[in-house]
């Protein structure tokens, strides 16, 4: 958890650094990096347990392949997404610093597809 942390509070100063500064010297940085982190990680949870169920029949090792794929596909579904901050222009309010942001959840794509903007898979 403390490296999705670091990496949203990491991709907030480079991508806004104005707003980065007044969250900070308002004090509401640190918690809003621990929630958005949270929100993250549960996001990538929830995507990567979406097909978990197809996978009870397979062997042990292509079990372990499929969701270790799942995994990445969500993370970067979501890393891409989440740490673009579009939402983000200003301080959040109090409430936003207390509740859930309200962030979208991602569709998975299917093993092979094309990422999305790209026409062929790598």
């Amino acid at each position: 958890m403390s490296n999705y942390r670091e990496m949203v509070r990491l991709a907030l100063r480079d991508q806004n650094p104005q707003l980065y500064r007044e969250m900070e010297k308002s004090g509401q940085l640190a918690p809003w990096v621990v929630q958005y982190a949270e929100e993250m990680a549960q996001q990538v949870t929830d995507l990567s347990m979406q097909d978990h169920a197809k996978a009870n029949n397979l062997p042990h090792l292509q079990r372990l392949a499929m969701f270790t794929q799942q995994q990445n596909q969500a993370q970067e579904l979501v890393f891409s997404e989440m740490l673009q901050f579009r939402a983000l222009k200003s301080l959040p309010s109090q409430d936003e610093t207390t509740t859930s942001p309200g962030l979208p959840t991602y569709p998975m794509r299917a093993a092979g597809s094309p990422k999305p903007g790209r026409t062929s898979p790598r």
